[in-house]
């Protein structure tokens, strides 16, 4: 109804929610759905940096849901963590850089781009040596590993990858499996 009589903020908060809702069942072609209306409304609003944080949140949020529904190298994954990162660009220290750069890095690894990911994966790991938190760390340290391991440079793969899995604490980094599709020491242990 807000959506049909033109009220944008409420119309971009209730499809942003039946994202979520949608995402919780795991409905992600609906997800896909509702988050692509809220961007089309959001788009027709004025410009301002409370909108590109918003846009922010849903370009992630749209990137995430796309993995989910159409796997790290679709356009449309792609298309969504791009704009994201140019986003990120705009608003220095956005808690959402960190996980835009570990979509773009499966992006690029999943097309088989795998000096893209690991130029991704340095950024990723350079930003996050400059915090003190160990999550970014360990995201930055996986997917260096991770492209390494895939250009045949074993040595300094296995290097990066373990210092991932010290990094790993099941209590903190658990849960990320469901945010992220994927447990970041699993997939290093892999690797």
């Amino acid at each position: 109804h807000y959506t049909e009589g033109q009220n944008l903020e409420p119309a971009i908060a209730y499809w942003i929610k039946a994202g979520q809702q949608t995402s919780k069942r795991s409905a992600f072609v609906e997800t896909t759905r509702h988050l692509e209306m809220a961007l089309k409304l959001l788009a027709k609003g004025p410009a301002s940096l409370k909108r590109d944080e918003v846009e922010l949140q849903l370009q992630h949020s749209l990137g995430s849901a796309y993995i989910a529904a159409k796997g790290f190298g679709a356009e449309e994954t792609a298309r969504a963590f791009k704009r994201a990162l140019d986003l990120c660009a705009n608003a220095a220290d956005s808690p959402h850089t960190f996980a835009v750069l570990n979509g773009m890095f499966g992006v690029h690894l999943m097309r088989g781009e795998f000096e893209k990911s690991r130029d991704v994966a340095n950024t990723l790991l350079a930003r996050a040596l400059r915090q003190d938190d160990p999550t970014p760390r360990l995201m930055g340290h996986r997917a260096l590993g991770m492209a390494l391991f895939l250009m045949g440079e074993f040595v300094e793969a296995s290097s990066e990858l373990r210092k991932a899995i010290d990094l790993y604490d099941p209590t903190l980094h658990g849960q990320l499996a469901l945010v992220f599709s994927q447990d970041f020491k699993s997939t290093a242990q892999a690797y």
